[in-house]
Order: structure tokens, then sequence, then C-alpha cells
């Protein structure tokens, strides 16, 4: 897979459409797609492992407005993007 690139060689690929296009390529030759249960097991992971709380309790708990007064505590806002995992 291509390693990150830096903020000159991104506006480089910027210019050469040709050379954008092998990017995307090499990152969709290694993009995994998960199923339902793999999107809810991944997110069930990160809630374990962001917060020490299943991904359920996580949603219940969100759902609530537990965390209203702390959106941007990065913990939360790392499982609120991935709520489409455990929400398909």
């Amino acid at each position: 897979m291509t390693d990150a690139i830096t903020r000159h060689e991104a506006h480089d690929l910027a210019d050469d459409p040709d050379a954008f296009a092998d990017v995307l390529d090499d990152a969709r030759a290694h993009t995994r797609f998960l199923d339902e249960e793999e999107g809810k097991q991944l997110f069930d992971g990160a809630a374990r492992y962001y917060m020490g709380i299943s991904g359920k309790e996580f949603l219940r708990r969100w759902d609530a407005g537990e965390w209203q007064d702390d959106p941007d505590h990065y913990p939360i806002m790392a499982l609120v993007m991935l709520i489409p995992f455990a929400r398909p």
C-alpha cells in the first residue's frame, strides 16, 4: 500500500491526474469491505478499546445525551464516526 504522502506530494498529485488515479487505484486494491456483523464487531471493539464499555452501551449512553457536554473528547468522536458501522 502507498505510504502517507506529504502536503507537497499531494499538491503535485492534484496537478497530475494520472498519478492521482494510480494512488486511488492502490487505495481501492487495499480496501476491505465489512458486512453488517463485521461492522458491529468493529464498533464494539472500538468502544471497548476507547471507553471500556460495549458498543451497545456506548450507543445507549450516546442516545441518552450523556456526553453532550463533552462532544469534542477524542474517544467519543472516534466512536461517533463509527456509529454507521453499528447501525447500518
